[in-house]
């Protein structure tokens, strides 16, 4: 190999690996992709079984039954009752302060509903902010380990780093948002807590609607109070129905994605995949010409060398070879269980003619291409 050609490396190993340092870092890259595609698509395809789907028809199954007998568990209507002419003023104002502080309570329960939902949410959002932070942090590490990987050639070449690619990272607004959300979270958290001591908790509040409504129930005669009871049920009644109502178009919603969005994204991530396979089979594909190019001289002095008249016959050939992925496959498999891999002997044979085929499919992808499909 002439001098010019070894770019300053004393053995063929350390050519090779200069060659195909920044090959294998794209196929590092493309590989932590497939992965992520490939947890997505275990995700969906165990949301895709059949017993998943059944045990969600069971569930709604289940709900329709319920809200079916709900349905029949309606409370027995009772009238107001008749008061006497010297009864019916006070009982009327008592009435109507028990209707309009159960108003105020229904009101002040979707209020504390609202807010358990929004310190949910800024709860979620506080860790959604931190795990930014933490990706932007490792993708600075990431970029200072570049900077220093990139030094041999940006010093050979008399060029400045910063004139080529320049990395800005500003948090301004990260901890802006950050510095809110804390201090959402805080005001949510002294609201809804229910220690006797703080007056702004809205459970205190709720206490306080709940002590009047009892005292003034108190005070009403027995057919009143039983209307009033009547009430109380019957508004409990048509929430129930109303939730489960809820949870029965939440579940069909949950099927139907199940039986038709999903597989539209099964098949989405699939198709991904195989072409980020491809885009590592290229990158693989560059390495193995780097070995046949960096052993041809090799084999050309063999060939004209004088040890090819005798009976030795020496030859290096480069080649993609698969066998690996069986045992490596195998080592993740129980075949102790039933299934398609079932059996040792069977479990082998099946996996070989899925390499053999796989391979098959290699060499026409190379082909379509536009590129000499490796030897296997």
């Amino acid at each position: 190999m002439e001098e010019k050609d070894k770019h300053q490396k004393s053995s063929l190993n350390e050519l090779i690996r200069y060659k195909s340092e920044t090959i294998k870092d794209s196929i590092r890259l493309y590989s932590e992709q497939l992965l992520h595609i490939n947890e997505q698509l275990i995700e969906l395809e165990k949301k895709a079984t059949s017993n998943h789907i059944s045990a969600v028809q069971e569930l709604l199954k289940n709900k329709e039954q319920e809200l079916e007998a709900h349905l029949k568990q309606q409370p027995m209507e009772i009238q107001p009752p008749n008061t006497t002419s010297s009864q019916s003023g006070e009982l009327a104002e008592l009435s109507k302060k028990i209707d309009e502080s159960k108003k105020l309570l229904q009101t002040l329960n979707e209020t504390i509903e609202a807010k358990k939902t929004e310190h949910t949410d800024i709860k979620n959002k506080i860790s959604l902010a931190q795990r930014l932070e933490e990706k932007i942090k490792n993708f600075e590490m990431q970029y200072s380990y570049f900077l220093s990987n990139c030094s041999d050639e940006v010093d050979s070449l008399g060029l400045k780093i910063e004139d080529i690619v320049t990395l800005n990272v500003d948090f301004t607004s990260l901890r802006k948002i950050q510095a809110d959300l804390g201090n959402k979270d805080n005001q949510l958290m002294n609201e809804l807590d229910i220690d006797n001591g703080n007056s702004s908790s809205v459970f205190i509040q709720k206490q306080k609607l709940e002590s009047i409504i009892k005292e003034s129930q108190n005070k009403l005669d027995e057919p009143t109070q039983k209307y009033h009871f009547y009430k109380k049920l019957l508004s409990e009644w048509e929430q129930k129905k109303a939730d489960t109502i809820a949870e029965i178009t939440k579940l069909k919603a949950n099927i139907s994605s199940l039986q038709n969005e999903i597989p539209n994204d099964i098949n989405n991530l699939k198709h991904l995949r195989v072409e980020k396979t491809k885009e590592i089979f290229n990158e693989i594909t560059k390495i193995s010409k780097i070995y046949s190019t960096l052993y041809k001289p090799v084999q050309e002095f063999i060939d004209n060398h004088s040890l090819t008249e005798s009976d030795f016959e020496l030859k290096f050939e480069v080649s993609i070879d698969g066998s690996a992925v069986l045992e490596g496959i195998l080592e993740k498999i129980n075949q102790g269980v039933r299934g398609k891999f079932y059996g040792s002997e069977e479990g082998r044979k099946l996996l070989q003619s899925l390499i053999v085929y796989g391979r098959i499919k290699v060499q026409r992808i190379a082909a379509e291409n536009c590129r000499v499909p490796p030897q296997f």
